[in-house]
């Protein structure tokens, strides 16, 4: 059975809300017709009001246009206006601009003329001044010319005459020195055979000392008393020593301001060493030595006195050997002859003391007779010693004389007069040196004398070696390269002429200054004055020098 509808159940709600729904529909849809139609009206007046725009802003467009227009029109015009303007400016400033050029032109013209013609004046005037220059000029160096051909005519003149002094100078030097050593090598040394055999003799060249007899037992007895002792100090000390035995003066009144003529001593060698246990014919032969315990040499006092000495002999500074010399007879001149190995070599002569192939003791009927010296004197020295002497290799110039057998001479010792002692001139070219030249003197064969001084003394005449080596440690000393070596007190030393000092390690004994050392020994000829002879060297290098050549 159907339930009653109710005013408010639930039937009459839905159909309510049904309703409601369905009313608000056709509300709905008639409020879109409104608005739809509402939007027609409203397209179609935008429709209109946008060809209303369109056709304003067409309208704006054609006046806006026609303006342009216009206004192109009008600013062509202007434009073409303002180019006529300027066409007729630039017509006009072209005009003036054509009319200033010309005139510029005819004043550029005209300046340049007058320029010209003011220059090419110029040009003449300084043209004619360069001429009159020239031409003074010419004059000028012509008249230099002439004097500077003068001139050096004349400079050419003086020095072909300096030259030809300088030339015939040096020819005269070397005549005189030439002259010299022919002198000393063709004339001897002569003696009186009786005074040689029984005691010291004294000879020159050319003659014989005279000594008397009293001077000639007192020379004796000191060359024996010198002679013991050297020896005996050797025996005692072990060292090199010296004494004296005389002391030759000669007469300043013959000197003449020159060293005296070298001298040679004699005496019998059985002086100076046994000699009944040597064969001295054969050694002499063979050209051998003979060891001696002493030997002699000479040296120069402070007052000018030439000093015989006894040296001893050690085998190592001081070389005992001495060369022994066989002695011949002449028969022409009747005298026995000898003449030494060395340059230039020395003759000595000895007159007989018995007719050679005679046994009988006359004498020859006119024996020659040396000529007498007597200008100096012999004294005899106080007997002395000296320790650690400066006596080197080169002071000794002595040799043994062996006679024939039937000459009734003994074997003679001799010894020159050290030949340091004669004057001489500095010969030689010398070594250039690099680095230290000091630094060689302690090895080898020695440190070898620098070319630049050897340049500065070259030709230089010297009257005795020690004027020589003072000479040299001068010159050494005022080389501003060599000097650079020496400290002040060395280089003070050698502004005076004296050797530099050693280092301590390098001396022995009194020995401490550098030493000069002769290449080929002096007493074997090597020349006193070569630089090229001639090598510096320390005090032991010398000392072991002489030993390794002993």
């Amino acid at each position: 059975m159907e339930k009653p509808i109710k005013p408010k159940g639930a039937a009459i709600q839905s159909w309510t809300a049904s309703y409601k729904a369905a009313h608000e529909a056709k509300l709905l849809s008639q409020t879109i017709s409104v608005l739809n139609q509402q939007q027609a009206e409203l397209l179609k007046r935008l429709a209109v009001a946008q060809a209303q725009e369109q056709a304003e802003n067409a309208r704006k467009a054609a006046e806006a246009e026609a303006k342009r227009a216009l206004e192109e029109r009008a600013r062509l015009a202007a434009q073409a206006q303002r180019l006529a303007a300027e066409k007729a400016a630039a017509l006009a400033k072209a005009q003036a601009e054509a009319k200033r050029v010309a005139a510029e032109a005819a004043r550029m013209a005209a300046d340049a003329e007058a320029k010209h013609a003011a220059e090419e004046r110029a040009r003449l005037a300084a043209e004619a001044q360069r001429l009159a220059a020239a031409e003074k000029a010419a004059a000028q160096a012509k008249a230099r010319a002439r004097a500077k051909a003068k001139a050096k005519t004349k400079t050419r003149a003086r020095r072909v005459a300096a030259q030809k002094a300088r030339i015939a100078a040096e020819a005269q030097r070397t005549a005189q020195e030439q002259a010299l050593r022919n002198v000393l090598a063709s004339r001897a040394f002569p003696m009186l055979g009786a005074a040689a055999a029984t005691g010291p003799v004294f000879t020159l060249v050319g003659s014989s000392l005279v000594i008397s007899s009293e001077a000639t037992l007192a020379i004796q007895a000191a060359l024996r008393a010198a002679v013991a002792m050297a020896v005996e100090s050797l025996t005692a000390v072990a060292a090199p020593t010296l004494a004296g035995v005389a002391a030759l003066l000669y007469s300043p009144k013959l000197a003449n301001g020159e060293l005296p003529e070298r001298y040679a001593f004699s005496t019998p060698l059985s002086e100076l060493a046994p000699t009944q246990h040597s064969d001295f014919q054969a050694i002499a032969a063979a050209g051998g030595t003979v060891d001696l315990p002493v030997r002699l040499t000479s040296q120069a006092t402070a007052d000018g006195q030439s000093e015989i000495l006894v040296v001893n002999t050690d085998g190592v500074t001081h070389p005992s050997k001495i060369r022994v010399l066989p002695v011949t007879y002449n028969a022409q001149q009747n005298l026995y002859t000898a003449t030494t190995e060395d340059t230039p070599p020395r003759t000595l002569t000895w007159t007989p003391v018995v007719q050679p192939g005679n046994s009988s003791t006359a004498l020859p009927a006119e024996p020659p007779t040396p000529p007498a010296y007597t200008g100096a004197s012999v004294t005899p020295a106080v007997g002395r010693i000296d320790p650690f002497p400066e006596i080197t290799q080169n002071s000794f110039d002595d040799y043994v004389f062996v006679f024939p057998i039937d000459s009734g001479l003994p074997p003679l010792y001799v010894m020159f007069r050290d030949r340091r002692k004669d004057p001489g001139i500095a010969l030689g070219t010398g070594t250039p040196i690099s680095g230290v030249w000091t630094d060689a003197a302690s090895k080898g064969e020695g440190a070898p004398i620098p070319s630049q001084i050897a340049d500065q003394l070259r030709g230089k005449k010297f009257r005795r070696f020690r004027k020589f080596r003072e000479a040299l440690w001068k010159a050494v000393a005022g080389d501003p390269i060599l000097s650079q070596h020496f400290d002040q007190y060395n280089l003070r030393r050698m502004e005076r002429g004296l050797a530099a000092i050693v280092n301590k390690t390098e001396r022995i004994g009194r020995r401490y200054t550098y030493e000069l050392h002769h290449i080929k020994y002096i007493s074997h000829g090597g020349e006193v004055y070569n630089f090229d002879n001639i090598n510096l060297m320390t005090p032991k290098r010398h000392i072991e020098t002489h030993r390794a050549r002993k």
